[in-house]
């Protein structure tokens, strides 16, 4: 009688499947050590010079923030330099709304660091008052290699309280000024309070390469976001260098949101 020897069934995952799993636990561990953050300030003032006090990051702190970064192996880019795909390390710099520190204060931190920032610039605030920067020192910071200008809208006035047409002649007229007086070409966009809504950000899409919101989440940048929604990180008064990059670290995949409101 012939014996047949028992042969143990071996369960194997399919191909794709092993592979696809591989992917994810690498694409997993990748993140863990490499993304793409974009980190949203407004004034770099000793004092603040208004109830938004959170605002105003201080400029001891902001320096040790960039050291931090630069000592961590983080590149500095541009915001139209932003990239879910990126294989570095990256973090972008942004400044909404174009205070006169930016010139005074920033600029001298980036330079000491070698370290880029995008400043989103409010026309109708240029020569405001002393807190905002004159239309000279507007020209000035834009001539710097470290500075890159960017739009956030003309009024600085919310969406929310807008028709689409003002909307749209908000984000035209923003960038044609801008465009004269800074000699830049103007391809990035911060909504006003980070806020959207669908219709708004294909408006913003057809005129900006990249638009920046608040998402209300701590999100870095993914491949899962479109280039008109990108999220930001609020960077506020008090935050220490250590606690920056356990913000980062602890940062969530970006996602696309219809709306914010």
């Amino acid at each position: 009688m012939k014996i047949v020897s028992g042969r143990k069934k071996s369960y194997r995952l399919p191909a794709a499947a092993a592979l696809l799993f591989a992917l994810l636990v690498l694409g997993a561990l990748f993140r863990i050590g490499h993304k793409t953050v974009v980190l949203g300030y407004h004034s770099v003032s000793e004092e603040p010079f208004s109830d938004a006090e959170s605002l105003f990051v201080r400029p001891s702190e902001l320096e040790e923030q960039i050291k931090t970064l630069k000592e961590g192996g983080w590149e500095f880019i541009f915001a139209s330099e932003v990239n879910g795909r990126s294989l570095k390390r990256q973090v972008c710099l942004t400044f909404d709304d174009g205070y006169a520190d930016n010139l005074t204060v920033l600029l001298p931190i980036l330079e000491k660091y070698g370290a880029k920032a995008t400043v989103f610039v409010v026309p109708d605030l240029v020569d405001f008052n002393e807190r905002f920067l004159s239309m000279a020192q507007l020209q000035e910071l834009a001539q710097s290699p470290l500075i890159e200008i960017g739009s956030h809208g003309m009024s600085h006035r919310e969406f929310s309280g807008l028709s689409l047409e003002e909307v749209k002649k908000e984000l035209k007229d923003s960038k044609t000024v801008l465009q004269v007086l800074t000699g830049q070409k103007i391809d990035c966009f911060a909504y006003p309070g980070g806020h959207y809504t669908r219709e708004e950000a294909l408006a913003a899409a057809e005129l900006y390469d990249k638009c920046f919101t608040f998402s209300g989440a701590r999100q870095y940048v993914s491949i899962f976001n479109k280039p008109e929604l990108i999220p930001r990180i609020s960077v506020y008064r008090g935050t220490e260098g250590r606690e920056l990059l356990h913000l980062i670290r602890t940062a969530r995949p970006g996602r696309n949101v219809d709306a914010t409101y």
